[in-house]
């Protein structure tokens, strides 16, 4: 499995992102749970010009079968989502991660919820993230997004 892994990255170490991801898929045709893998195809696309789209589908179906599990994968797709302008999956997949138990309540768990919902123009819900990440915050960053959702929900005072 190493091995496999060690071929894709010779070509995503070399900024050939096509090649990359075309390996990535030949790879994941026979296996198709090899996470080091996919994370690189889903990286390769993201290198590429319109893979956004790509990277997304790819690290879902991973999550779909279980194979995307860590925290921080999990609120990276979710970031994706939302960047490609899909902020609403990127939503349902950290209130499903959140109830499944597979996120745990956390200032980026919170954060990434709020950031979906306000791309997803549902400030008032935003706001209720960001007031959830409140207790892990170390800086005045949540406050200034609650605020700014707050503001764009209409509730200036």
């Amino acid at each position: 499995d190493s091995m496999y892994q060690l071929i894709v990255q010779s070509f995503y170490d070399r900024e050939l992102w096509a090649e990359a991801a075309a390996e990535a898929e030949a790879i994941l045709a026979k296996k198709p749970d090899l996470l080091a893998v996919i994370k690189l195809q889903a990286q390769a696309y993201l290198e590429m010009e319109g893979g956004e789209s790509k990277a997304a589908a790819a690290l879902q179906g991973a999550y779909d079968r279980g194979v995307l599990s860590s925290e921080n994968d999990i609120r990276h797709l979710a970031s994706i989502y939302s960047y490609i302008e899909r902020p609403m999956d990127a939503v349902t997949l950290i209130n499903n991660a959140v109830a499944a138990n597979k996120l745990k309540p956390s200032l980026d768990t919170y954060k990434v919820l709020g950031d979906g919902l306000r791309y997803g123009d549902k400030y008032l819900e935003a706001a209720e993230a960001y007031a959830k990440a409140e207790p892990f915050a170390k800086n005045g960053e949540i406050l200034y997004l609650k605020a700014l959702a707050l503001y764009e929900g209409g509730k200036y005072p």
